[in-house]
């Protein structure tokens, strides 16, 4: 048995026999023609480009209605590229004074806007070489009239292990035959990533030497909870797989029963449960999984989402389409988290030695007075129209407060000099990632409406460990006693000023904390909406006063690893059936 780790990109488990998609490369039969064959090998050109775009257009007329207009534009967007006059000009151009056949030309054009995007520093930019490589893919099979299509033939569920999995190449897997994938490579944030949770497929990605590792047949375990790739497991990792397997199939069939009962313990705490989201669309899978409304929304997504500035009439529309979709329920809007290894390319920065304490978030926005404003005209322009609050990311320090709050007056009197509709009062709060608004959050409680606590940024800061470095990953942990502690300060001092406070970190999407959670104090948790049934469930099935007890006893103990043990021993049956 061997275990690989890599990233988790979409929930859920599979065992099934792998089948082995190695790394495709193609061989240029001829990388150079006759000056005289040029116009044959531009008719050539031409005609492959005709049906890969034909090839792409039955794909995306294929999974109309079964996926959002988000993910199938991905394929719009292959489909603008291929098609665009220039990219055929460039390759002619190499064809016509060159002397290179179709497919080397082809090849060195697509091949170079490559390695421009994934010479980028920003990760999510770079990552879309990887949809060039689709296209460059597409293009040279037809020339080369390959009809390849290795899993048509299957007769069964398998786990597709791959190098990498292109997104047209995602997009296409049959749900009825694919039960999950893992690949050598791969980010978070990458297009197939986010196919693989719309498609509702387990994967796991950046695993290294998957390909390497497994043999086609091989019984191989994805975990896409836990970012894990199980290569020919023993008997008694199987069972306990299968085991947790079934448990979860059972409380996932049951779980649209909760979708309008209350997050209430058993003996009448009641939890407010709302959604984490990254683009307007989401706001109605939030509501449907039954959240209070939208805890978190990640505006930078909507800036990266295109690698531009969204103009603010796009924000405006954006924020004004969640504010009706949520109808009276809170809407909470983050100003963009950009900066650092977050940013744009028409906002791109020198590389810094440390980004992560560098010009990111609320830093960036004071860097770039143009675009925050932009972004806050349309925020309190939405306002008008929705229940809509306003938060600020990575504060640390009071001064940053009175410069946001200064900026936020004159933006809504800028606005109604304009004769712009804007409320009096849009609620105000800071996000809590920074220790120092942690250890000291008196003075921020006199100054906003309320706090959220990001623990995703809060623990990388707190244990001076980068969240995505796997060489520390295993040091990166909720429960360290710091972070403990921390949680609980900010608690404390909320509750004496009255001041709400919620947290919006992947620790409130576990079920491992949440009865630790519970009893620390919050009343408020926000989370991947996909994850809100799951953890409404545990909170149903715990008392408040167990759950406060708990949450002492985790206070007092010294390490990580104690208050891991301690919580693992302490789960209740409906959150042992969610974990693997």
């Amino acid at each position: 048995m061997e275990i690989l780790r890599g990233i988790a990109v979409s929930p859920g488990v599979t065992i099934n026999p792998a089948f082995l998609i190695g790394r495709q490369e193609f061989v240029i039969p001829t990388s150079m023609v006759d000056t005289s064959q040029a116009d044959k090998e531009i008719a050539r050109l031409k005609e492959a480009i005709d049906a890969a775009a034909d090839n792409i257009r039955e794909l995306r007329g294929r999974l109309a209605g079964t996926l959002t207009e988000r993910y199938v534009g991905i394929l719009d967007a292959h489909l603008a590229i291929l098609t665009e006059e220039n990219l055929f000009n460039e390759i002619a151009e190499l064809i016509r004074k060159q002397g290179f056949s179709a497919e080397h030309a082809a090849s060195r054009v697509l091949g170079e806007y490559a390695r421009q995007l994934s010479s980028v520093e920003d990760p999510y930019l770079s990552q879309r070489s990887q949809d060039i490589f689709d296209i460059q893919r597409r293009l040279l099979k037809e020339l080369a009239g390959e009809k390849d299509e290795p899993l048509k033939d299957l007769t069964g569920p398998v786990a597709v292990v791959a190098h990498d999995l292109t997104p047209s190449e995602t997009l296409s897997l049959d749900r009825e035959k694919i039960a999950g994938f893992a690949t050598d490579a791969g980010g978070s944030t990458s297009h197939t990533a986010i196919l693989a949770k719309a498609l509702g497929i387990p994967a796991v990605v950046g695993l290294g030497r998957a390909t390497s590792s497994v043999a086609g047949g091989d019984l191989v375990i994805v975990d896409g909870y836990k970012g894990l790739l199980i290569v020919d497991p023993d008997d008694a990792t199987v069972e306990r797989y299968r085991s947790s397997m079934a448990e979860i199939d059972i409380a996932d069939r049951s779980l649209g029963e909760l979708r309008d009962l209350p997050a209430e313990t058993t003996d009448g705490r009641r939890i407010e449960l709302y959604g984490n989201i990254e683009l307007p669309e989401e706001v109605r899978t939030a509501v449907h999984n039954g959240a209070a409304g939208v805890g978190l929304f990640r505006t930078e997504f909507l800036f990266l989402q295109a690698g531009r500035e969204p103009s603010e009439e796009d924000q405006f529309f954006a924020y004004l389409h969640a504010a009706e979709e949520l109808g009276n329920m809170p809407l909470t809007i983050r100003t963009f988290d950009l900066g650092g290894e977050k940013v744009t390319a028409e906002h791109r920065h020198q590389a810094e030695r440390n980004p992560a304490l560098g010009c990111r978030s609320i830093r960036f926005s004071f860097e770039n007075p143009g675009m925050f404003r932009s972004q806050l005209r349309a925020i309190l322009r939405a306002a008008a129209h929705g229940n809509i609050r306003l938060l600020i990311p990575m504060i640390s320090s009071i001064e940053e407060v009175y410069r946001v709050k200064t900026i936020v007056a004159d933006t809504s009197k800028e606005l109604r000099s304009e004769g712009v509709k804007v409320p009096e009062n849009v609620p105000f709060g800071i996000m809590v990632e920074v220790p120092s608004v942690a250890v000291a959050p008196e003075p921020f409680t006199r100054e906003v409406d309320f706090l959220s606590i990001g623990t995703n940024d809060l623990i990388q800061y707190a244990l001076a460990v980068e969240r995505v470095n796997e060489h520390v990953a295993t040091l990166f942990t909720p429960a360290h006693p710091a972070i403990l502690r921390l949680l609980k300060n900010v608690l404390d001092v909320c509750e004496r000023a009255g001041t709400p406070v919620s947290l919006c970190g992947e620790m409130s999407a576990d079920p491992v904390y949440t009865s630790l959670l519970v009893g620390l104090g919050f009343a408020d948790l926000s989370l991947n909406p996909n994850a809100i049934p799951r953890i409404k469930r545990v909170i149903r099935s715990i008392a408040h006063e167990d759950a406060r007890r708990l949450a002492s006893q985790a206070l007092e103990l010294p390490s990580a690893r104690q208050v891991s043990s301690l919580l693992l021993e302490n789960l209740s049956q409906e959150a042992r059936a969610l974990i693997a």
